[in-house]
């Protein structure tokens, strides 16, 4: 009885020591196969396939990358293991870019369609990240792909959340939601100043700040007046009567053109940047 109780443990520990191994080895294989995935340069689909195939993820399912970063201590491999061991990490991609960073890219079922349920599904998985402490950390969320070799796509638009987005703690922060500064982003900054500059010279005296309220109100509002004086706890009149000032100092009509509307929202974007470079001392 002594000797069968002895050979189960030790076939036990021995398992769990070769499971062990095989996870570390996965991992190594997860930073492999992210580095292949985010090479536009050389990407190399047989070899991202072969990776594919040796780590059991399906070649065929919908990623998107979501990016943790930690904000005070560090994630070691062994946190990368136990993500691993978990039942449900069979077609997630994870790779520890550094000591405060990781890279995972999270399967979608394919019998998730909408953008609401796929957000619902990506928050239940981040509220398990942080139930297993990974809390205290910074979570973006890139865009859906289907191609591998789409899927840096994916990871740069995690990137440019942090980069110029307002984020805090365990507060996820998805690029979809982000989609209109994105492609103002898009826009020369240069280009925007050399065309209004005469007019931002004679109208300093605005409030850049209040400027920058008022536009992501009204845009995202629809431009709708009575929803965006609400959202910023303003009168509507005292609200009409800020954007009569903007078309006076910009010579737009902001009310009653839709390009007036977009150039507010391109002459507030530039302004931030320049307020930006300010603050940092370029």
């Amino acid at each position: 009885m002594i000797a069968n109780l002895l050979h189960e443990s030790l076939t036990i520990r021995l398992m769990y020591e070769i499971n062990q191994t095989n996870l570390k080895r996965k991992v190594t294989k997860d930073d492999e196969l992210v580095k292949c995935l985010l090479d536009e340069k050389t990407f190399d689909m047989n070899k991202v396939v072969d990776l594919l195939s040796d780590l059991g993820i399906h070649a065929n399912k919908s990623h998107v990358a979501i990016y943790m970063v930690s904000d005070y201590k560090d994630i070691n491999t062994q946190d990368v293991v136990r993500l691993k061991m978990n039942p449900d990490s069979r077609d997630i991609i994870y790779s520890l870019l550094n000591e405060r960073c990781l890279l995972i890219f999270k399967d979608i079922p394919e019998n998730i369609k909408e953008n609401e349920e796929i957000r619902e599904y990506i928050l239940k998985y981040i509220k398990k990240l942080k139930e297993m402490d990974f809390d205290d950390c910074y979570y973006f969320v890139g865009t859906l792909q289907h191609k591998m070799r789409q899927y840096v796509n994916s990871y740069k638009s995690c990137l440019w959340l942090k980069n110029h987005t307002k984020y805090e703690k365990n507060v996820p922060v998805f690029f979809m939601d982000y989609l209109t500064e994105y492609f103002f982003s898009k826009i020369s900054v240069k280009d925007i100043e050399n065309v209004y500059n005469y007019y931002i010279e004679t109208g300093k005296k605005i409030d850049v700040e209040e400027l920058e309220e008022i536009s992501k109100a009204l845009l995202m509002n629809d431009f709708n007046l009575t929803q965006a004086a609400e959202e910023l706890f303003l009168h509507k009149n005292t609200l009409i009567y800020k954007l009569k000032k903007y078309e006076e100092v910009f010579q737009i009509d902001i009310r009653g053109s839709f390009q007036g509307k977009i150039l507010l929202i391109l002459i507030s974007y530039m302004l931030r940047e320049q307020n930006h470079k300010v603050q940092v001392g370029e």
